[in-house]
């Protein structure tokens, strides 16, 4: 808030210099006359006190108007200026103690993009040179985002944020750029580098929606996935659930590290088998699904096919234990159909598992029994 606000309006230079050319004349004349009634021989001693009374009063009433009215104003309006003038000094020390200590860049840039000043604190985001168009260091997409903020502070007054991803060399740097109008054609912009949060949030954002063992999405983005199909319209929709047999019996036998590596194997058959933007999910320990949006009955048996393909590539090499997969699969002509359509996969699913357990039985060798041998009875 404005001290000034409290006290009486100070008078403008114009007035002052005025009130001080009429005390001037004023003053003069006053003496002129006093200095006459001193020295004129025809005033009485009566008159001659009635004339300086009444040439004091006059003074008098003059120095009280001088005091009142220009004198008083004039103090004040100096000793408010020279306290402005030190608050303002203080005011700027602070800013600069609080610029110098933010590790932010700095830039003083004209309406141009022409940076007239520059500081910076971090490595990633360098090149600035003082007399240089900002195009010279940044990307000609960032430049465009970055000169549209900068006018839009300019025209508006307003603050303006704008988030930028840069090429740092062979890495991707991010960073974020606050716009602060300084007067009608310059602007101040912090560039604060958030690569690291960034890069952190992605790795959350990442571990919200992938299974930290296979690196496949999870259950959450897979359930996830279904609410959008329910609403899409990108029908017909395949589904294949997959699962993984013989898990529990190699946890067991060889322990929960050979476990893993069937999961990781499995993981990535289904990974070669399909493309990075398809949604292939780890649904449970040992179950995966895939969902294949506007895919029909003949591309649903050709993914099939090619995990069946994969899997037995990954199995001829034998670094592993072999992997053995139980698969269901079925169509979803509509969202109203989309549950059923998860359902009769995993039912059949289940039934290939059941088929496969009675085809590994039956293969089996018969074993014949050992002929028991008979006692012979001695001889006489």
């Amino acid at each position: 808030m404005d001290m000034r606000t409290t006290d009486a309006p100070a008078l403008p230079t114009k007035t002052i210099l005025m009130f001080r050319i009429i005390l001037i004349f004023v003053i003069s004349g006053g003496i002129a006359e006093m200095v006459e009634v001193l020295v004129s021989p025809h005033y009485s001693s009566k008159a001659l006190i009635f004339e300086l009374l009444e040439h004091t009063i006059l003074l008098g009433l003059l120095l009280l108007f001088l005091s009142k009215f220009v004198t008083t104003p004039l103090t004040r309006e100096i000793a408010l200026r020279r306290e402005s003038e030190e608050r303002l000094r203080q005011s700027e020390a602070q800013h600069r103690i609080i610029v110098e200590a933010l590790p932010d860049t700095v830039l003083h840039v004209a309406a141009d993009g022409t940076v007239l000043d520059c500081r910076s604190e971090h490595t990633r985001l360098t090149g600035f040179e003082v007399g240089k168009h900002v195009c010279d260091t940044l990307p000609p997409d960032a430049v465009l985002e970055f000169l549209r903020h900068l006018n839009g502070a300019l025209a508006t007054g307003a603050y303006q944020t704008v988030d930028l991803k840069l090429h740092c060399g062979s890495d991707i740097c991010y960073q974020v750029c606050h716009f602060v109008r300084l007067t009608e054609h310059e602007v101040l912009v912090f560039i604060r580098d958030i690569t690291d949060r960034r890069v952190y949030q992605q790795k959350l954002e990442h571990l919200s929606t992938h299974d930290v063992l296979t690196g496949l999405y999870n259950r959450t983005f897979y359930e996830a996935e279904l609410e959008r199909l329910a609403t899409s319209r990108r029908y017909p929709v395949g589904i294949i659930i997959i699962d993984l047999d013989g898990l529990k019996a190699t946890n067991d036998t060889y322990g929960h590290a050979a476990g893993d590596t069937m999961i990781c194997t499995a993981a990535e058959v289904l990974r070669k088998a399909f493309r990075a933007e398809d949604m292939v999910a780890r649904t449970g320990g040992d179950e995966f699904t895939v969902i294949l949006p506007e895919t029909g009955e003949t591309g649903l048996q050709a993914a099939v096919g090619r995990i069946r393909y994969c899997l037995e590539e990954a199995n001829g090499s034998g670094d592993s234990l072999a992997v053995r997969l139980s698969l269901g699969s079925a169509i979803a002509e509509s969202k109203e159909k989309l549950i059923d359509a998860v359902k009769a996969a995993d039912s059949r699913m289940y039934q290939n598992k059941a088929a496969r357990r009675v085809a590994a039985v039956r293969a089996l060798p018969t074993v014949m029994p050992m002929p028991v041998p008979v006692p012979q009875e001695d001889g006489p």
